[in-house]
């Protein structure tokens, strides 16, 4: 993995996270109590990986958004590498 490819995933779990802090404290706008906005999901129907992640937003929010954060990153790096192959094939960019 090369340097660049490094330092931007790097970048986008900064992001990610400074957006998990900053998130809550915009949602309420200022107007002082938003109420309850946290519901719990209903674990019925759901079987495999779905159980486990109504399962997991359920009991362990923290976790769930630490999972949530990791998985956008590496879809982010994936998507990122992908394009740089197709300019590359397209002949616009050069190394």
């Amino acid at each position: 993995m090369s340097k660049r490819v490094r330092l931007s995933a790097v970048l986008v779990l900064l992001s990610a996270i400074a957006a998990l802090v900053i998130a809550p404290a915009l949602a309420g706008g200022g107007h002082g109590d938003i109420g309850e906005t946290t519901d719990r999901i209903s674990t019925e129907g759901h079987t495999g990986l779905s159980h486990f992640l109504v399962t997991l937003y359920n009991d362990h929010r923290l976790a769930y958004a630490l999972l949530v954060i990791a998985v956008m990153a590496m879809l982010g790096v994936i998507v990122g590498q992908l394009t740089e192959l197709v300019i590359r094939i397209a002949g616009l960019r050069r190394h």
